[in-house]
C-alpha cells in the first residue's frame, strides 16, 4: 500500500506498535492504538511503517487504510465504514451502498405513505379535502377508461 521510506529513529516505536498488535496473549479483541506527536513527528509515517510490516501482512488477511480529518466530528460515521470497506473489498461496497440506498428509499416511501394515510384518515378539514380528491381522481381514471374503450371498439368495429 505504501512506498518504502527510509525512517530514522523510528525503529524502537515500530517494535513497540508492532508487538502491541501481534502479542495480546490475553485472548482480547484489538484495542486501539493512538499515534499522538506533534503536526509534522511522523505520525503517519510510524503508522505507515506498522501497516505494512511483514508481521501484520502475515498476521492480517483483511487490512484497510483510511484517513480521518481532524474535524472527524463532522465526518459521518457511515462514510468512514464505507471508507473501511472499500478499502478491504470494493465490490461489497457497491453491495452494501446499493442495498443501504434500496431501503432508505422504501423507508421514505413507506413513511410518506403512512403520513398521506395518517392526513387522509383524520377528521379535519385537510382529511376531507384528501378525501374528496381521491374520489375524484378515481372517478376521472374510471371515465378515463371507459372513454379508451369506447374508442378502442369504434376502433376495432
Amino acid at each position: 500500500m505504501v512506498k518504502e521510506k527510509v525512517v530514522v529513529g523510528f525503529e524502537e516505536e515500530v517494535e513497540r506498535l508492532i508487538e502491541k498488535l501481534h502479542n495480546r496473549g490475553d485472548g482480547r479483541s484489538l484495542e486501539i492504538i493512538s499515534i499522538i506527536s506533534p503536526g509534522g513527528g511522523g505520525k503517519t509515517t510510524l503508522a505507515e511503517k506498522v501497516y505494512d510490516h511483514p508481521l501484520t501482512t502475515y498476521t492480517f488477511d483483511r487490512r484497510a487504510w483510511i484517513n480521518v480529518s481532524q474535524d472527524y466530528n463532522k465526518t459521518r460515521k457511515r462514510d468512514l465504514l464505507f471508507c473501511i470497506l472499500e478499502s478491504v473489498d470494493k465490490e461489497k461496497r457497491e453491495d452494501y451502498k446499493k442495498s443501504i440506498d434500496d431501503k432508505l428509499g422504501k423507508d421514505i416511501h413507506k413513511s410518506s405513505k403512512e403520513k398521506h394515510e395518517d392526513y387522509e384518515n383524520s377528521d379535519d378539514n385537510l382529511g376531507k379535502d384528501i378525501r374528496n380528491l381521491k374520489e375524484k381522481h378515481e372517478d376521472h381514471e374510471k371515465r378515463i377508461d371507459d372513454k379508451l374503450g369506447e374508442v378502442i371498439q369504434i376502433h376495432e368495429g
